[in-house]
């Protein structure tokens, strides 16, 4: 007979209060190796989220047991901001997992409210949560009553040997899967070498090293800081990418006569039938980077694996690679995109169907560097205008972006009496803490810092138009359907909205 997991109880509370007295130390978790000791039928627990992925850790759980549920729990240690969750196993037949992720909102009152951790334990909000886990546990298939987090199952069969996270099988996630596994793909390893930096015994110190924070568009290879030599040079034309935090990548373009290494936070792919350019482009898409995150593991540093980058499925391309490189060249800083390809679109006989985008707004506009911001926008809005109406979504939403940039850099040039069109601005990385040019991010930040309260609607839509932009540029080939007439839409809708707060006062000269 299949265990139905309707028939058991499930008391949360009481697997936290149990963690608490045996807290994990960080290399021996006492008190899993004690639940597990006389073999129950069952085993209930909060451990560190993804804890088991890895394979020390992997081994406290026996042979014969199946995962039967893990609930995200959040930050609930007093002392230490690890994720917890709950984990159960059992010896019974199953026919399904189930997992919880809890809402984002959830999640950042457990960071955010250190000081005051129990109260926000004890609090409805998130005692309804544990409650909605445990009412998972017993109402079968019906998630509608449920609150404060995500709730879903997968199916036995369909689990991955040392994958306990619930990252891992979220819908979303196991959404892109699919949708690559319909697509033309190979692997990683099977179109590029890919790379792992290690330390060189005895090796050269004070040499050029690119590390994971050095991994961005546009790339900026004076900042480059010296340190050890490790056992990967970079040739031109590698891909470096981030192993571990948010997923980045970048194609290395030689500094100067000197040799730069690839730090130890980076993985370097040299692609041998696809180029790099694509696979840069294709590893920063939003389906890439939302899937190698969830590959990621470890206790304390999320951190992706060697193969699990080289096992992972890439789109081939289906433009040629001059397409691939131009696309680069525009994101890494070295040209400027054109538009002149679209010409055809404004050639006699063409007829704008449908102005979105309201051409009387570039002479309503506040502009700091008049006949410079205005020339400029008279024609991109044409240009929007001419893209939308011929179902040139894509183009339209670069255009927009495009637009709301220059808009910006007028406006901080009219607060800080700088042609910031001729001169860099820049803003402090808070990474890093070093100086660095600003991008779209920034302009709409620094806008936003200044005009508060009143710029806080329109800087949140000013984001949403950013990030369509990147999703375009990054997209490719793998969600042609992503990028249609109602998210070009929205996007020139957003764009209008934001444009007329220059309309209607000037910043502080």
């Amino acid at each position: 007979m299949m265990f139905e997991m309707r028939d058991a109880l499930l008391d949360i509370m009481r697997c936290i209060d149990e963690r608490r007295q045996m807290p994990f130390d960080g290399v021996n978790d006492e008190l899993v190796e004690l639940l597990f000791y006389d073999k129950p039928d069952d085993c209930m627990f909060v451990a560190v989220k993804g804890m088991f992925n890895v394979g020390r850790h992997n081994k406290l759980i026996p042979e014969g047991y199946a995962l039967c549920c893990v609930f995200e729990l959040g930050a609930i240690m007093a002392d230490t901001q690890l994720p917890q969750a709950l984990y159960w196993f059992t010896k019974k037949q199953l026919n399904e997992c189930k997992f919880s992720l809890m809402d984002e909102s959830l999640r950042r009152s457990l960071l955010k409210n250190r000081r005051s951790l129990s109260r926000v334990i004890s609090s409805d909000v998130y005692l309804e949560y544990l409650r909605s886990c445990e009412r998972y546990v017993g109402s079968g298939a019906n998630t509608a009553h449920l609150v404060g987090g995500q709730f879903y199952s997968v199916k036995i069969a369909d689990l991955v040997d040392g994958r306990y996270d619930p990252e891992y099988y979220s819908p979303k996630i196991r959404s892109l899967r699919k949708e690559l596994d319909g697509k033309d793909v190979v692997r990683l390893g099977d179109v590029a070498e890919v790379v792992r930096p290690k330390d060189v015994k005895g090796g050269v110190q004070n040499v050029l090293v690119m590390h994971g924070r050095d991994v961005k568009l546009p790339p900026v290879l004076e900042d480059l800081e010296e340190g050890d030599e490790t056992s990967v040079v970079l040739r031109n034309g590698d891909l470096v990418l981030t192993s571990m935090g948010d997923v980045r990548a970048v194609v290395y373009e030689g500094a100067d006569d000197r040799d730069v290494y690839a730090g130890r936070t980076c993985y370097v792919v040299r692609p041998h039938s696809v180029s790099a350019e694509y696979l840069c482009l294709y590893l920063s898409s939003e389906v890439a980077k939302s899937i190698l995150t969830s590959d990621m593991g470890g206790v304390y540093i999320k951190h992706l694996s060697l193969q699990a980058l080289r096992e992972f499925p890439i789109v081939r391309p289906h433009m040629g690679e001059e397409y691939y490189r131009a696309e680069y060249a525009i994101l890494a800083g070295r040209a400027s995109r054109s538009y002149e390809d679209l010409s055809s679109l404004r050639s006699e006989g063409h007829h704008i169907v449908e102005a979105v985008l309201d051409r009387e707004i570039a002479s309503r506009i506040s502009a700091y560097i008049d006949e410079q911001l205005r020339t400029f926008l008279s024609s991109d809005i044409d240009e929007l205008n001419a893209c939308f109406s011929a179902g040139a979504y894509k183009a339209a939403i670069i255009l927009a972006g495009s637009i709301l940039e220059a808009v910006l850099i007028d406006w901080l040039s009219e607060i800080d009496h700088v042609n910031y069109f001729e001169q860099p601005y820049y803003v402090r990385d808070s990474r890093t803490g070093r100086d660095k040019r600003a991008d779209l991010i920034d302009y709409i930040n620094e806008i936003k810092y200044i005009e508060k309260p009143r710029w806080v609607k329109e800087a949140d839509m000013a984001h949403k138009i950013r990030k369509k932009r990147n999703l375009v540029h990054a997209q490719l080939c793998i969600s042609e359907g992503a990028v249609g007439e109602e998210s070009a839409r929205m996007v020139i809708d957003y764009l209008e909205q934001v444009l007329k707060t220059r309309g209607i006062r000037s910043v502080r000269g």
